[in-house]
């Protein structure tokens, strides 16, 4: 594979890239499907809806970014960034995102529930943080 198509894959989740802000949650994720894939609206909510079940979002997919807790955004964002085919997810500053979160045990647990939605998945943090990522589950 060459460099273009793999960079291509790269998706991001970042403080520096935020949601769309007039747009709610289930539009933000469902938008990168229907622009790679020529998903409809409707086929585009409907496999959203399916998601935050799987994470036991629902009730948060009319909720535009402003309204959204720290966790249902981190999730939002990080569905968003699973709709690229094949993604390389690439999660920035992690507790920037979830700032009273004490360890990873939260976004380890996102990787699990959605590990059939991208091909792998990088965490980059200051080494300030590494106590953070001693867990007993991990």
């Amino acid at each position: 594979m060459d460099f273009d198509r793999r960079c291509a894959r790269y998706a991001p989740v970042s403080l520096d890239i935020p949601l769309i802000s007039n747009l709610n949650a289930w539009q933000n994720i469902a938008l990168i499907g229907q622009y790679h894939d020529g998903m409809s609206q409707r086929e585009g909510k409907d496999l959203v809806l399916s998601y935050f079940e799987r994470l036991e979002l629902q009730g948060c997919e009319e909720k535009r970014g402003s309204q959204l807790s720290a966790e249902e955004r981190f999730s939002v964002m990080f569905l968003r960034a699973s709709m690229i085919n094949d993604a390389i997810i690439l999660i920035c500053d992690p507790f920037r995102l979830l700032p009273h979160h004490v360890n990873v045990s939260f976004i380890y647990n996102i990787l699990k529930s959605l590990d059939d939605l991208y091909t792998q998945c990088h965490i980059f943090d200051y080494t300030s943080n590494k106590d953070r990522y001693r867990t007993n589950d991990a």
